[in-house]
């Protein structure tokens, strides 16, 4: 188990959460963030988008390397750990907008839209849930990747970033406006490669603890340093070294040790997705009950943070999780696990 990847994993959904927090008190106080001078780490918070894409490239490739599984159940254990929470929040969310839309100031919702959610295909229209854009982009990647078990072993990998590599080339050569094309061809996932190499380089082990250290704080520097050339190189370039080197750190470091930060690498799919239903909730509370006018602005994105990681660990506990247990039972045949043993604070893949 690599524990440092866990939590790479809860620190990239509350970066995600942490800058949706920080729009959500300049949206809901009608400051105009471009005039507001953000934070420049708040605004390199949208690096946590980059750093997932990054440990998803590294976690199939990990994976790959350690089990012996046919396409099938690659496959089928994509859509258990993707799909139903996704599913259940997206036709929660359009439902409660054909419910009570007075709800909803700004969201528009049709059912094609439902239709393009729900199987991930890209297209003009937004997701309903707004994050699921990337989701989109892990599907994409999940299908493209998913030849290395079709393929010889020795060989499905280097196909794979090649497939990769040249499709990116052709999208930066030619001028696509078909969405499905421009996902495919699109250069974030060149930050799901990267991952993939970086897998492939830990299994030789060949660094240091110290040159672990430099690289891990080299990627921080790297991710708050303006880089030109588009988020694959702004966020991307740092990102990748601070994975790189975090998956290097000797066993005693705070990483392994620290179970707050595992719970919330365990909990960050579901923080990934919840959030974006508790901040605007917790916006709209905040002005209902007058809290505006009691407390600076700041404590409305301190407090919408708390809730959507509260929400975000039952949501884990209650749903994600449960289902997760139940439908890997049926696949493997054996008997469901409780949901009540489902609170761990191993690295949960």
């Amino acid at each position: 188990m690599i524990y440092s990847i866990q939590v790479l994993r809860g620190i990239a959904a509350f970066s995600v959460a942490l800058i949706h927090a920080e729009a959500l008190m300049y949206d809901y106080y009608g400051i105009d963030n471009m005039k507001a001078h953000a934070s420049q780490i708040f605004d390199d918070a949208r690096s946590g988008v980059d750093l997932f894409f990054i440990i998803s490239g590294f976690v199939m490739t990990y994976n790959f390397q350690r089990k012996h599984i046919s396409w099938t159940n690659f496959i089928t254990g994509r859509i258990i750990r993707i799909v139903p929470l996704y599913w259940a929040l997206t036709i929660f969310l359009f439902s409660l907008f054909y419910l009570f839309p007075q709800l909803f100031s700004s969201l528009k919702v049709t059912s094609e839209q439902l239709f393009y959610s729900l199987f991930f295909i890209p297209n003009k229209l937004s997701p309903v849930i707004g994050i699921g854009w990337t989701l989109n982009f892990e599907i994409c990647f999940y299908i493209i990747f998913s030849l290395v078990f079709i393929l010889p072993r020795n060989v499905g990998p280097n196909v794979v970033w090649s497939i990769i590599l040249l499709a990116v080339l052709a999208g930066a050569s030619l001028e696509l406006n078909n969405p499905i094309l421009r996902q495919i061809t699109s250069p974030l996932l060149l930050e799901f490669l990267t991952g993939s190499i970086i897998a492939r380089f830990w299994f030789r082990k060949e660094f240091t603890s110290n040159l672990s250290y430099l690289v891990a704080g080299l990627g921080l520097f790297l991710i708050v340093l303006p880089i030109p050339g588009g988020r694959v190189f702004d966020w991307g370039i740092g990102c990748s070294m601070l994975v790189f080197g975090c998956i290097m750190l000797p066993k005693e470091n705070l990483m392994n040790s620290s179970k707050i930060l595992i719970l919330l690498g365990n909990i960050s799919y579901s923080l990934y997705l919840v959030h974006d239903f508790a901040l605007p909730a917790v916006g709209k509370l905040w002005f209902f009950l007058g809290l505006d006018s009691k407390f600076p602005m700041i404590f409305l994105p301190a407090l919408a943070l708390f809730v959507s990681i509260f929400c975000s660990s039952i949501t884990y506990l209650l749903i994600e999780k449960y289902f997760t247990l139940f439908l890997k039972g049926k696949l493997s045949g054996s008997k469901p696990k409780s949901p009540k043993n489902a609170i761990s604070t191993q690295p949960d893949y």
